[in-house]
């Protein structure tokens, strides 16, 4: 996989709450997807994920080593920003009116697509 979390941020506060991902090579955002996870009563991870967001909503976007991904969980407008070293920071908003990453802790889970087929129902 061609994209890493690096880490959450501000979790917890709406408006500052976002999640930082890193290309580690040329990829597709849209072929990701990122979602929380919630714990068993034990402390394990469980399958039940609560909260998803799918890359392909938005343009096309081609990740080279080095870009950043910020998906904030609020609402704003999509917007890049040039870093040193021809690198870029893409600025995404998942548009919730609640944060996704609780104080009492989660598990952010990066999702890569190989094939998707979507139908209306």
């Amino acid at each position: 996989m061609s994209l890493t979390i690096i880490h959450v941020k501000e979790h917890g506060d709406l408006d500052k709450e976002y999640i930082v991902l890193a290309a580690t090579g040329t990829t597709n955002l849209w072929y990701y997807m990122i979602s929380d996870s919630t714990y068993h009563g034990d402390g394990t991870t469980s399958n039940k994920h609560r909260h998803v967001f799918d890359f392909d909503e938005l343009p096309a976007i081609t990740l080279h080593s080095g870009d950043l991904v910020l998906l904030y969980t609020k609402k704003g407008k999509f917007s890049i920003t040039d870093l040193q070293g021809d690198k870029k920071a893409y600025f995404v908003y998942w548009g919730l009116d609640e944060t996704v990453w609780n104080k009492d802790g989660d598990e952010a889970v990066l999702i890569k697509v190989a094939n998707k087929t979507k139908k209306s129902v």
